[in-house]
């Protein structure tokens, strides 16, 4: 089969020739390769079906564990790449012949998907950043130079990245080992897998620029626990605090097993550990039962605990929206909670929650009891009080 080859024409170094030739491949579905070449003096390039299948192991039907396939055929093309007298890199075809039929796809040959280095670190850079490998596939192809990769090729090229970052090691090994190296204080949790044998549970750490900041501004501090931001799926805590200008900074991060009282009570103990001094007058979280019975176990003095607003609005939300199918209505209801939320006194407070029964409780059939409303309320609207 004759798959239009391309003209001869000189350049002024390899680089440009091997381009020019594998641009006019890519354009005819095909794509060539390098089988023979001398430094400075030529290079002989064929099709990338050229050759053979090579059993260099000798496997039979009988000892091969998987079934595989090549995708050489024994293509005839040839093409030279030459110096001349004048010092230009002159292309010449010695034989035209294709025995397969023309790639329908851009993406059918690996080597004309490469990665250059500077887009390497490009996409490196995207994905500590978070962004998907598909997501990158289309930015890449959106280029003034379009590149046409698969999002299989992006991951196989962040995880080969993984494994020169990491040296050979496991990722909690070489976590641990940076701490060390930055010098940031951190505690562990162990389990006994069997003799002399420990398996690593519970990751406790933080910046000390953040422990600093601790011993000054310690009066509030948020904790809460977020889902599936690694890949084991363990929960990350994060503790927050917050200073006299109301401006926010991380106090420590902990990865945990689990979220039983028990591992929140160590994880708790691991920040008095590092923060001797420390006792907040205020703990706000997202009212998990475990985690306040840790705070009950753990924390001597004397705090507020009150409940985080947008997770309370949230689950008020949940519980509405399906019972109040109307938008106009849904959307007054959650404005007047918000004016209920937003009280700054406990007989504004008391008021305003009246109001909102008087108003909604028929029709949203969702008033809370007498007994508990108002210590609820009270727990999230307490930091906003004067």
């Amino acid at each position: 089969m004759l798959l239009p080859p391309p003209n001869d024409e000189s350049f002024d170094t390899k680089q440009e020739g091997v381009a020019y030739l594998q641009t006019w491949a890519q354009m005819e579905g095909y794509a060539v390769t390098t089988y023979a070449s001398s430094k400075g003096i030529y290079l002989y390039m064929g099709c990338h079906k050229q050759g053979g299948y090579k059993n260099s192991h000798d496997l039979t039907d009988q000892t091969r564990k998987r079934k595989t396939s090549s995708a050489k055929s024994g293509c005839p093309f040839r093409v030279r790449l030459k110096v001349n007298h004048e010092g230009k890199w002159v292309t010449a075809v010695t034989n035209a012949s294709h025995n397969h039929l023309a790639s329908t796809s851009p993406l059918a040959h690996a080597i004309q998907r490469r990665i250059d280095v500077a887009t390497k670190y490009q996409i490196i850079e995207l994905a500590r950043h978070g962004t998907r490998p598909s997501r990158i596939v289309s930015m890449l192809v959106q280029r003034p130079i379009p590149l046409v990769v698969t999002s299989k090729d992006i991951s196989n090229l962040l995880q080969r990245h993984r494994r020169e970052v990491l040296h050979g090691r496991a990722p909690a090994e070489a976590l641990l080992e940076w701490l060390k190296e930055q010098e940031w204080p951190h505690i562990t949790k162990t389990a006994t897998v069997n003799a002399g044998v420990e398996r690593l549970e519970g990751l406790f750490f933080a910046h000390p620029h953040g422990l600093g900041l601790l011993r000054r501004f310690g009066s509030v501090i948020l904790i809460d626990a977020t889902y599936n931001t690694n890949q084991h799926r363990l929960p990350l805590l994060h503790m927050v605090g917050m200073t006299s200008s109301n401006r926010s900074f991380t106090v420590a991060l902990a990865f945990l097993p689990d979220e039983t009282t028990m591992t929140y009570s160590w994880a708790l103990s691991a920040l008095r550990q590092l923060a001797p001094d420390w006792n907040p007058d205020v703990v706000v979280t997202d009212d998990d039962a475990a985690l306040g019975a840790a705070l009950f176990n753990t924390l001597e003095s004397s705090y507020a605990h009150i409940h985080c607003q947008w997770h309370v609005r949230q689950n008020v939300e949940k519980q509405a929206r399906p019972r109040l199918l109307d938008q106009e209505s849904f959307h007054q209801f959650m404005s007047d909670f918000d004016e209920l939320r937003d009280s700054t006194t406990p007989e504004g407070l008391t008021e305003a929650r009246d109001q909102l029964e008087a108003r909604w409780g028929d029709k949203a059939a969702t008033q809370p009891s007498s007994n508990t409303s108002i210590p609820v309320t009270e727990t999230f609207s307490a930091s906003r009080r004067p």
